[in-house]
């Protein structure tokens, strides 16, 4: 019974890694020179606490960012509320952090339902023109991502689970120097998991889990120049 579940457990490894192989090279590029890198920010203190090691844990309602086949093992409903002053040693309270999740088992689905909305405040800006320092007005930046995810499990003890994202930039909502163009940019964007917690090996089915994630899968995001395009903080999590 133990080898058999190991078996089924190295074939959804070896569909995960051919998977990830395909991506890995981009999402090794992208972390440097990605755009939206709020993605990236850790949405629960707890996991944050971890080294945001949360990708095999994934048990509460903050899943879909870690690892959204963590759902696949959950039932019940539950919501998540996040709150934090962004860089809070400039002291300026418009620069905040927020993040809510929802997740509900659903028998009619034979998963778990989920949903998130992150939304960063970048706080005001003052608006100058191309020839000088002098102020024309003022705006704010912001910038937010909403989250549905759906998971399953495909054996009693190893779970799958996917996200799908929009994602909506906005760091100048105005003419940018007479492009005609807005300094605003919209994408889509989707994550992959898997969750492995073996229960038929005494001990260790208690005390181990392996989870993977490759999240923020998607096309660029432009902004003024098509040509100038920025990838998506795309990131693997094992």
């Amino acid at each position: 019974m133990v080898l058999r579940r190991f078996s089924q457990m190295l074939k959804g490894l070896l569909i995960v890694g051919v998977i990830t192989g395909a991506f890995l090279p981009a999402a090794v590029r992208a972390q440097g020179e990605s755009a939206v890198p709020f993605l990236l920010i850790a949405p629960n203190a707890r996991a944050d606490a971890m080294g945001e090691a949360g990708v095999a844990l994934a048990n509460d309602a903050a899943a879909n960012f870690w690892n959204p086949a963590g759902l696949a093992f959950q039932i019940g409903q539950e919501v998540s509320l996040t709150h934090s002053a962004w860089l809070p040693q400039f002291q300026q309270p418009d620069l905040f952090y927020d993040y809510v999740a929802y997740r509900n088992y659903l028998t009619d689905i034979g998963g778990s339902f989920g949903a998130s909305i992150t939304y960063l405040s970048l706080g005001e800006f003052t608006e100058t023109t191309p020839d000088g320092p002098e102020p024309v007005g003022t705006f704010r930046a912001f910038e937010m991502a909403a989250t549905v995810s759906y998971a399953t499990k495909v054996t009693s003890d190893l779970g799958v689970g996917v996200n799908l994202r929009y994602i909506y930039s906005s760091l100048a909502p105005f003419n940018v120097q007479g492009q005609d163009r807005k300094g605003v940019a919209s994408t889509v964007s989707f994550d992959i998991g898997m969750l492995w917690r073996p229960r038929n090996m005494g001990e260790i089915g208690n005390r181990f889990s392996l989870g993977l994630n490759l999240s923020n899968l998607g096309p660029k995001l432009t902004y003024i120049d098509a040509a100038q395009a920025d990838p998506l903080p795309t990131q693997l999590r094992l």
